[in-house]
């Protein structure tokens, strides 16, 4: 099992479920609820092409999850980088209500994943500081990182990313949750990227209950009160 840090988590209101256009969810009265931006930072190397039907209807499965949801359906705004064979940010933070099914992705190139993290990285800062000027409550970000090989970008790329993850992570402002893909996935290289939670190596191809246990959580921690600390449930997709 991860030994994931304990975090705070705020209460959240259930806002109305009229059909709310973009501009008026986004950072209004109209969705008082407390934020929880989750960005997907996923490999998508050429080495990914056996198991990306799998990952696919992974992603898939997490949005309809989350969606169902009340709470988290207000809550969680997740956006999506990939990198292989260069980074790319192909979805956007938006609420959840507003959005259509995630994109395709597909398998190609290297792995770049140093770019990736840092790309991450600005996009949770800015989104929190959307949050902050905007004067609506959040939870600490998340960033889920999937990858089935070692960073292939150049070496200060790689140690921008580690040294700012590793700072950010150590002072509680964000949870990491790191999966290594397949035998191959160093562990070693994704524990760099996350000083506190362990990096967890995936059973086989099960994409869809790794991105279940992320939804059944999220969902968690959209229903919880300030300051309680709420226990992660135990992952079924963990290779021991």
């Amino acid at each position: 099992m991860m030994d994931l840090p304990k975090f705070l988590q705020n209460e959240s209101p259930k806002p109305s479920k009229k059909d709310l256009k973009f501009e008026e969810t986004d950072f209004a009265e109209d969705n008082p609820t407390p934020r929880l931006a989750v960005c997907l930072c996923l490999d998508t190397s050429g080495s990914m092409a056996p198991c990306m039907d799998e990952l696919n209807a992974g992603v898939r499965s997490f949005y309809e999850e989350v969606q169902k949801d009340p709470n988290s359906r207000y809550s969680l705004e997740i956006a999506i980088v990939t990198f292989g064979p260069s980074v790319q940010q192909v979805r956007d933070f938006q609420p959840l209500d507003q959005q259509i099914q995630p994109p395709v992705l597909a398998a190609n190139g290297g792995t770049p994943m140093g770019e990736a993290v840092n790309l991450a990285l600005n996009l949770l800062e800015q989104r929190k500081k959307m949050y902050q000027e905007s004067g609506i409550d959040y939870y600490q970000p998340w960033l889920i990182l999937m990858t089935d090989g070692i960073p292939t970008d150049p070496p200060q790329t790689v140690e921008a990313a580690v040294r700012r993850t590793a700072e950010i992570a150590s002072n509680k402002k964000l949870t990491v949750f790191p999966v290594a893909i397949g035998a191959e996935a160093s562990l070693t290289a994704l524990q760099r990227f996350s000083p506190v939670n362990a990096p967890q190596r995936l059973q086989g191809y099960k994409f869809r209950e790794l991105f279940g246990w992320f939804s059944e959580n999220a969902i968690n921690k959209s229903k919880s009160v300030p300051g309680q600390d709420v226990p992660l449930t135990p992952p079924s997709w963990v290779q021991y």
